[in-house]
């Protein structure tokens, strides 16, 4: 399996600066998406204070651990209108969507994966983001 494609569909993810997104993307992600980054903090701290769900006391271990939670680049990961995607810090990886679009392929630092930065029509098809997604 190439890198940077999807398993079951062999088409490759699309990366996309997140400067290029219309001004909501961000917003709508933050707000209804998952922050993995956190989610994972927050099963170490668990497994550290061994504690499950069933803890009498996690409610209480939760607030203490998110009143204290910082993250500088926290990862992000949302499924809006058919759209899976989540931050990093290269921009926004678009791991499926109804929209393929053919783009040049990102530098080594993502390999195989579509820059939607550089559409190309004689490019590589890769999953891309819908239209009313991008900055004007």
């Amino acid at each position: 399996m190439l890198p940077n494609t999807n398993p079951q569909t062999g088409i490759r993810y699309g990366m996309i600066s997140q400067n290029s997104l219309a001004d909501w993307v961000m917003d709508e992600i933050f707000h209804n998406g998952t922050n993995l980054s956190y989610e994972s903090a927050w099963e170490d701290y668990k497994a550290e204070h061994e504690l499950t769900e069933d803890s009498e006391d996690i409610d209480e271990h939760q607030q203490e651990f998110s009143d204290g939670y910082y993250e500088d680049d926290d990862t992000y990961s949302a499924t809006i209108d058919g759209v899976s995607v989540q931050t990093s810090s290269f921009g926004l990886w678009v791991f499926h969507s109804p929209r393929i679009v053919k783009a040049r392929l990102c530098s080594p630092c993502v390999p195989n994966c579509g820059d939607l930065n550089n559409i190309d029509a004689n490019g590589y098809e890769c999953y891309g983001l819908p239209e009313e997604w991008l900055a004007e």
